[in-house]
């Protein structure tokens, strides 16, 4: 699976954070003790240390604002795609409300003709949306009454 854009940055920043922790280690090791144990070769492997680790704080700040910059930028997003079931129930049901006396296999006649579509595919991809409709409004329900149903439960156990 590919990784978006940000997920990349999150994934070299954290390297750069690994890289950075292992260079304050070495930093750490590199500090004298006493005045003594500080000499010259010492000093500039130090250095040489300090110097990338700071050039790993400015590449974690570089992307971080990267990041940002990708996290605020507007993205063209399209709607959820409509299905054919969909859009087929949609029209039947804003046709319905215009005449509300024409009975379902009238409306699908109509649909049929304007879509140029056989009535037996309009009526399937009706029905099919409407079963999907029923059952998705029918778990919700059903799973906000069992979490309703737990908490009572709860609540009698504690009285």
């Amino acid at each position: 699976m590919s990784k978006t854009p940000k997920q990349e940055i999150d994934d070299r920043i954290e390297a750069l954070q690994l890289k950075l922790i292992e260079e304050n280690a070495a930093i750490g090791a590199l500090r004298p003790v006493t005045l003594e144990e500080f000499d010259g070769t010492r000093a500039q492997e130090l250095r040489q240390h300090e110097g990338k680790r700071d050039g790993i704080k400015e590449q974690i700040a570089f992307l971080t604002a990267k990041k940002i910059q990708i996290a605020s930028t507007p993205t063209h997003r399209r709607g959820a795609k409509t299905t054919k079931q969909a859009a087929v129930y949609k029209e039947i049901v804003k046709l319905k409300k215009r005449n509300p006396k024409l009975s379902n296999v009238e409306a699908f006649e109509l649909l049929a003709d304007s879509r140029d579509d056989s009535e037996e595919a309009i009526r399937k991809a009706f029905y099919a949306e409407q079963k999907r409709l029923n059952e998705e409004t029918t778990s919700t329900a059903r799973e906000k009454r069992d979490s309703e149903g737990e908490s009572d439960q709860e609540d009698k156990g504690k009285k």
